[in-house]
């Protein structure tokens, strides 16, 4: 959290809203570009910090894995001709790596949780 979030702790609970977006709202590193409601989401990063980080998107997906299951599958493109861009973007990859594993687990944990709390009781006791 001391990285991608200026020190605060990541919220513990989802953000009521959070899942309604639309083309052009800002998403993490810039506006949201492409999406499609409970599939995938893409953004690409604002230009002042692309001069930074290199012009670069994001993708997150979810793939079904079962009836009940899914994976949350994370794409963070950054394309780069000069050697020196291929530094910064394997500086980034691994960077990027610590911090969207810390994110990943959260959504987990939140998902979990969510799917326990929003459970009918009659299967509140399976797979326990």
């Amino acid at each position: 959290d001391w990285l991608d979030n200026w020190g605060r702790r990541s919220p513990r609970q989802l953000t009521p809203g959070a899942d309604r977006v639309a083309l052009g709202q800002s998403f993490l590193i810039g506006p949201i570009v492409e999406f499609t409601e409970g599939r995938h989401l893409t953004a690409v990063i604002d230009p002042p910090n692309s001069r930074v980080f290199g012009a670069c998107s994001i993708t997150y997906a979810v793939k079904s894995t079962g009836p009940a299951s899914c994976r949350l599958v994370v794409k963070l493109d950054v394309p780069c001709h000069a050697r020196w861009e291929r530094v910064r973007a394997f500086l980034l990859a691994w960077g990027d790596l610590i911090m969207m594993r810390k994110q990943l687990l959260t959504l987990k944990d939140l998902a979990e949780k969510m799917a326990r709390d929003e459970a009918p009781a009659n299967l509140a006791g399976v797979g326990a």
